[in-house]
């Protein structure tokens, strides 16, 4: 059975004392709400959103969570902060069922995404609100299947 998998940057943040602390600007709120307005198509089949508990993450997945017809709670996963193991996040969702939203930073998006579709880390990138969609059978590296990426407009 094929899933599919969706990763979402947060947007642009401003400066806080504490990285976990940063923010969205309204800048990166607008770009956040565009890149998911222009596939909320495509978002329709998502059960879940998983995120970092990162505030600007956290932020970003309430974004999203807006335009989905189902309403659920947020799951904050410390598997998607800046510095996580990407082959961790991998086995992981191997382990879950259905389509889920992953909402978290760079590196670990970038490096995740180049993984999972088995090309050069620096293949693909994940700019601040850039939204992806994968499909695989099995998660592992290499056995996914990149089916589009939107960068903030």
């Amino acid at each position: 059975m094929t899933r599919r998998v969706y990763l979402l940057r947060h947007g642009e943040a401003g400066y806080a004392v504490s990285d976990p602390e940063r923010e969205l600007t309204d800048t990166g709120r607008i770009d956040t709400a565009a890149v998911v307005e222009q596939q909320v198509q495509s978002l329709f089949n998502v059960d879940r959103i998983v995120s970092s508990p990162y505030l600007r993450a956290q932020q970003t997945a309430t974004i999203a969570q807006s335009f989905l017809p189902q309403q659920f709670s947020i799951e904050p996963s410390e598997l998607l902060v800046p510095e996580a193991k990407p082959s961790a996040l991998i086995e992981w969702v191997e382990g879950q069922s259905g389509h889920i939203l992953l909402v978290g930073h760079n590196p670990l998006l970038t490096r995740v995404l180049n993984l999972w579709i088995g090309v050069d880390e620096t293949r693909e990138h994940m700019d601040t609100s850039s939204l992806a969609a994968v499909e695989f059978s099995i998660s592992a590296a290499g056995c996914a299947n990149l089916v589009w990426i939107r960068h903030r407009l």
